[in-house]
């Protein structure tokens, strides 16, 4: 770990904790199973960062619904790219990289984890990835269990749809997150009304420890 410097709420500069490295591009590439890397695989390696220094991770703060049931604006919304800065000189093959501050803080403090990005950038459907949120906001593996309408309000869906048609929407986030080994096989609708949601040994993040650097060669 290291500190790079950032600015508070009052506006004054500080040291703000994040990581870096700093060494051969190799040994991080061997954390991702190359062995023998060539030179287009290190330059599709660079690409990959260079694609986490423009993607951003945005988090929003749900607002809850209005009288009429409406979907309220966020209370918040945060927004951060995962890297901030990349040096990669190939002569050397020496690279130097940092994760941007703010994204260092979430994800120790358990906001984001790499399980979190995997599954979300596997869920298609707006809904099973709201579903996913729920789910891993709970810390007991029944997450739910009671009317789909509930859970139709806890997820902010429309409420002037008919009623087939939520229970469908639900049954597909649903499986979407079976699929992904999110929910055990028994969550899905027990009735024609009565959701359960059971989550899957080992879906929630355990809890966090500093990452481990390669060692230089």
């Amino acid at each position: 770990t290291t500190t790079v410097e950032g600015i508070d709420e009052g506006g004054v500069a500080v040291q703000v904790p994040t990581f870096s490295y700093s060494g051969p591009v190799g040994p991080l590439m061997g954390l991702m199973g190359y062995k023998n890397p060539s030179s287009a695989d290190r330059r599709r390696f660079v690409d990959s960062l260079e694609l986490m220094l423009s993607g951003v991770i945005k988090m929003a703060h749900s607002g809850g619904k209005t009288k009429a049931g409406k979907k309220k604006a966020p209370k918040r919304e945060q927004m951060n790219n995962i890297l901030s800065n990349v040096d990669w000189t190939p002569g050397a093959r020496h690279l130097e990289v940092t994760v941007n501050p703010f994204f260092y803080a979430r994800y120790y403090s358990a906001q984001v984890s790499i399980m979190d990005m995997a599954v979300r950038s596997r869920l298609k459907s707006p809904i099973a990835k709201a579903l996913y949120r729920f789910v891993q906001s709970h810390r007991t593996g029944k997450c739910f269990e009671g009317h789909f309408l509930t859970l139709c309000d806890v997820l902010n869906l429309e409420r002037d749809q008919p009623l087939k048609e939520l229970r469908r929407l639900l049954k597909t986030a649903i499986s979407a997150l079976v699929r992904q080994g999110v929910l055990t096989k028994k969550s899905g609708f027990v009735s024609q009304d009565y959701v359960l949601l059971d989550r899957a040994d080992g879906a929630l993040p355990a809890p966090k420890t500093p990452p481990k650097l390669p060692k230089k060669k």
